[in-house]
């Protein structure tokens, strides 16, 4: 048997990009995965807004600083619809703080017709028109596609922002975490902590709506089964009444900087 030509050779200056649907891209060391999934011409539908890198679900903002397997996850994709949805909850927190930035947003309950039950803390409910006005300067932010960039910034910087910021409830995580630093993001000049992966930029975020619900309000966005368009909105008073009794839920907190 023949053996094979062995010879030598410089390093690679590229890394090739293995889609899942066959594609193969080849471009420069550590250009982003997003850059990638835009030369392969993917679908605008579903929203693609993320993606699993050898099998580990990362940013579109990744790196490519080697050859990489990619699947593309879209809001067809449970952990897809995860990283819409909390890039929503984020845009929302943002907004809220530019345009009243003494209310703090409270987002409790997912609901299952695609939607997040919020409240704003220690005021009325947010009447209609400021509901309007919330939902058009997202929408601006959307047709702008701001950004959303991930920052690092040190423990000791984090706390200190947190006590700035009256969240002393959540000291206590930072003292028992073992990484020297916090990852951030920020949206213009809003910085926030909301655990998990976020769109690279508001562009990404086309599918959603406010409404009034309850004693609060609710973020509409849609379902896996109905990937590019929201669903009727469903009352369920019974069941809003009887969570919130129990507490609050999967509640998501926010600092500004």
């Amino acid at each position: 048997m023949s053996q094979p030509q062995i010879f030598p050779s410089q390093p690679r200056t590229t890394a090739q990009i293995r889609f899942s649907n066959g594609q193969v891209l080849e471009g420069p060391l550590n250009t982003t995965i997003e850059t990638f999934v835009k030369a392969a011409n993917f679908p605008p539908e579903p929203i693609p807004v993320a993606c699993l890198v050898d099998g580990e679900i990362r940013e579109l903002t990744y790196h490519a600083d080697r050859d990489l397997n990619v699947h593309v996850l879209t809001l067809a994709d449970g952990d897809g619809m995860r990283v819409y949805r909390r890039s929503l909850a984020f845009l929302l927190v943002a907004v809220a703080a530019e345009l009243f930035p003494d209310v703090k947003i409270t987002i409790d309950y997912g609901l299952n017709f695609g939607g997040l039950y919020c409240e704003a803390e220690d005021r009325l409910p947010f009447t209609e028109p400021e509901l309007k006005k919330i939902e058009a300067r997202m929408w601006e932010l959307v047709q702008e596609n701001v950004p959303i960039v991930k920052e690092r910034i040190p423990i000791e910087e984090a706390k200190n922002i947190f006590e700035a910021s009256g969240a002393n409830s959540r000291l206590s995580l930072l003292k028992t975490r073992r990484k020297s630093y916090l990852t951030t993001y920020k949206l213009k000049n809003f910085r926030g902590y909301m655990h998990g992966y976020k769109v690279p930029s508001t562009g990404y975020l086309r599918i959603f709506a406010l409404d009034p619900y309850y004693k609060g309000f609710v973020l509409r966005y849609p379902r896996i089964n109905w990937p590019n368009e929201l669903q009727p909105r469903v009352n369920y008073p019974k069941l809003i009444h009887v969570l919130m009794s129990m507490g609050r839920g999967c509640v998501s907190w926010i600092f500004t900087a």
